[in-house]
């Protein structure tokens, strides 16, 4: 083999080696850690899962498969260890009124059954809702959210919701940017598994007139396959470099 044809196997070796690091952070699970905190609520934890896109939407979302941490509700007792999230659909586009993930459910003030375990990390989350029922978007989660299987203390299963409610500017009620919490008991009745809901904090959904829920959510989805992912894109101009500085 002549110098040229090495030094070009030597760069295309380099760029699969870039492109197969580019794929491997993409496809693996990665860790990101979140808080929820206000209205006697508190949680921290880690949310695992991968990096997608979804048809519909522009930028990259988290979908999330698995938790861990510990959740506590002052209002009602509801605390213990959050054990995972509730297993849910494979997206491939945004989810929608047709197109979501739920739960059978009861209690106050009405069935918080829906989720979708999609996380924004721009913090952009679209409509999902009819527009009509609900206009507002935005923030790290959107009107589905998060669905977290807790243990309880004393015993027992439980479920989480969080969720955002999006933007509430009303110019009479500029709000901001506010999310919901719904937490209570898991149970199975006839065989299917029923959410009983214990507190829902959200906004009064009495559009245009709403309130805040007064709990927020944070999430850092800045995991060290993204740090993976860039060095292998700056690695490749480094290492032409270098080659030509020894041919």
């Amino acid at each position: 083999m002549n110098h040229f044809a090495s030094k070009l196997c030597s760069i295309a070796f380099c760029g699969v080696a870039a492109t197969m690091m580019i794929g491997q952070a993409h496809a693996q699970s990665v860790n990101i850690p979140f808080s929820i905190s206000g209205s006697g609520v508190t949680a921290t934890g880690t949310l695992s899962g991968n990096f997608v896109t979804l048809s519909g939407f522009a930028d990259t979302v988290f979908t999330v498969t698995g938790a861990s941490g510990s959740y506590s509700d002052s209002m009602d007792g509801i605390s213990g260890t959050i054990t995972g999230v509730l297993p849910g659909k494979t997206y491939t586009s945004i989810p929608s009124n047709s197109n979501h993930d739920s739960i059978n459910a009861t209690g106050t003030p009405f069935p918080p059954a829906s989720y979708d375990n999609i996380i924004y990390p721009n913090g952009d989350s679209p409509v999902v809702c009819n527009p009509i029922f609900y206009p507002f978007h935005g923030g790290e989660l959107d009107i589905y959210g998060l669905m977290f299987t807790v243990g309880l203390q004393g015993g027992g299963s439980g479920l989480v919701n969080v969720w955002s409610n999006g933007y509430l500017n009303d110019p009479t009620n500029p709000i901001g940017l506010d999310y919901g919490v719904a937490d209570g008991t898991l149970s199975t009745v006839n065989g299917s598994p029923q959410f009983t809901a214990e507190n829902y904090l959200g906004n009064s959904n009495n559009y245009p007139v709403y309130s805040a829920s007064g709990i927020g959510f944070s999430s850092v989805p800045e995991p060290s396959a993204l740090i993976v992912l860039g060095m292998g894109i700056a690695a490749l101009p480094i290492l032409r470099l270098r080659r030509k500085k020894h041919a």
